[in-house]
């Protein structure tokens, strides 16, 4: 059980924050939640209350890797008294694609026990997360873009607002096209980048420039 003057804490300090909050116990499991974690876990604080947060969060990372599991990276860190930079998260959302964070985490002091750490994810755009991870990759020296990169206008405009995390609907509400016209452009540029989901879709186009692509 928590101690009072830790519930009092946590919900002094991480209640109104707008960024999504939650607290963990030695194994994980979430003993306290902020309304901006519940919401970007489209769930109830009590659904999250004793769970842990592999199960919750499911993250991965840029790459497609798992994130989340057993070992937990932070926690490791944490535990061996090691500061944990700031790093990118997707949080996956079966029926809208994945939610991209900027995720850091704070040691509890002892009288926060059994709390051990917060956990603090802070929303960013896909293209912020792309920006970072490949502001090192740099394409040899006259390369030229594949064919299979070229995009039409229309799906330039769609893939940008893919990059800034917009969902289906809203692109096609954005661009003033169908639902099912927009599903059909970004199936196409799938099939043109050879990918699977959005994630690949930014890093791999990032790479040839076609986030600075101007429109035909």
């Amino acid at each position: 059980m928590r101690t009072q003057h830790a519930e009092t804490a946590l919900d002094s300090i991480f209640s109104r924050t707008a960024d999504a909050s939650f607290a963990v116990d030695a194994n994980s499991h979430i003993l306290f939640a902020n309304d901006a974690f519940t919401s970007l876990c489209r769930q109830s604080r009590a659904a999250l209350l004793g769970r842990t947060c592999c199960q919750i969060v499911r993250g991965h990372t840029l790459a497609g890797e798992p994130f989340c599991g057993r070992s937990c990276p932070v926690k490791d860190k944490l535990r061996q008294g090691e500061r944990v930079t700031n790093f990118d998260l997707a949080i996956p959302h079966p029926a809208e694609g994945a939610t991209w964070v900027n995720a850091g985490a704070v040691c509890a002091p002892a009288a926060w026990r059994p709390v051990i750490a917060v956990i603090l994810f802070r929303p960013i755009s896909l293209y912020d997360s792309v920006s970072r991870f490949t502001h090192n990759v740099q394409r040899p020296n006259g390369a030229a873009v594949p064919e299979s990169l070229h995009l039409t206008r229309r799906e330039i405009q769609v893939f940008r607002c893919v990059a800034e995390g917009e969902k289906t609907h809203d692109i096609a509400n954005h661009l003033h096209i169908s639902y099912s016209t927009t599903r059909n452009h970004i199936r196409s540029i799938f099939a043109k980048l050879g990918v699977h989901s959005r994630t690949e879709v930014v890093v791999h186009a990032y790479r040839y420039g076609l986030l600075q692509q101007h429109e035909p």
